[in-house]
């Protein structure tokens, strides 16, 4: 495995809780910057360019603790919509382009099955475009107030935090997932990785 280059340094220093747990503190450059701790009871915590970032899972119930949870870790490359999901915590931004696009797509379906006529479908079509509701949540709801479309609030589409997902995309997958299998490949578990 090729050693990375100075400018997409990932340091390691391995730390020592009080209660003796070991304690991984990544450094990773090149990507901005981005602090991150895990730990052998399954904790994940960041600080970067790309917000603050944490989640707990389940530790590990035997075996060497610390391992186990880096190759949950390592399970990132194979599965980001998880990551994003743990990492975002719920917090959910609204989806103005996946909103617009499907009610877009509702009032077409709505005039090919013949439910509204022509008038009616301009009339909605020209309302949804008159409303800008891509842009802001706020404007989805000036929409939902002057539609006839039924049950409109079930057309609000939403997405995790950019910012997290740029840090699974450009920190965890790129720069900690190869630094965790280059530690878990090195019995010495050199400092700089």
């Amino acid at each position: 495995m090729n050693a990375p280059t100075k400018t997409e340094q990932v340091d390691l220093q391995p730390l020592m809780s009080p209660d003796g747990e070991v304690i991984l503190h990544f450094r990773v450059k090149g990507v901005g910057w981005a602090e991150i701790y895990l730990t052998a009871t399954g904790q994940l915590t960041s600080q970067s360019d790309y917000g603050v970032h944490a989640h707990w899972w389940s530790p590990p119930k035997r075996g060497d603790r610390m391992a186990e949870f880096l190759k949950l870790i390592l399970w990132a490359k194979k599965d980001r919509g998880y990551f994003i999901t743990k990492l975002a915590q719920g917090q959910k931004d609204y989806d103005g382009r996946t909103t617009l696009r499907e009610i877009k797509k509702r009032i077409i379906e709505l005039r090919t099955e013949g439910r509204w006529d022509r008038e009616k479908a301009r009339e909605e079509w020209d309302l949804l475009e008159s409303c800008g509701i891509e842009s802001h949540h706020e404007d989805f709801a000036k929409w939902m107030d002057s539609t006839t479309m039924e049950e409109p609030w079930e057309y609000s589409f939403t997405m995790p935090p950019p910012q997290t997902v740029a840090f699974v995309e450009r920190v965890i997958i790129p720069k900690l997932v190869p630094a965790i299998e280059r530690y878990l490949e090195n019995p010495q578990h050199d400092r700089r990785i």
